[in-house]
């Protein structure tokens, strides 16, 4: 959900909360190859939000993003994995 967790009181009512995590660099990087948009424009958008470190502190899950797509899908059977042994 684009910006959870700034909405705070929101953000309370759950205790299973996940983040997608990438490092701000690629967050940066991804942001201007796909919209091509300069290094201060992208950076204007990021931090329009809460920084993605802090998201990573507040979350329960984290599901790494900072590799391939095919790290990515392993990182999803893995978090598919740990909310279904809480389920």
């Amino acid at each position: 959900i684009p910006l959870f967790f700034e909405k705070k009181e929101r953000y309370s009512e759950f205790k299973n909360v996940a983040v997608i995590y990438a490092p701000k660099e690629l967050l940066l990087s991804r942001l201007m190859s796909r919209n091509g948009l300069n290094l201060e424009d992208a950076k204007a958008r990021v931090e329009l939000q809460m920084d993605i470190e802090q998201k990573r502190k507040m979350a329960k899950f984290i599901i790494d993003n900072s590799s391939d797509m095919e790290h990515l899908k392993l990182e999803l059977e893995k978090f598919l994995g740990q909310i279904c042994a809480i389920s």
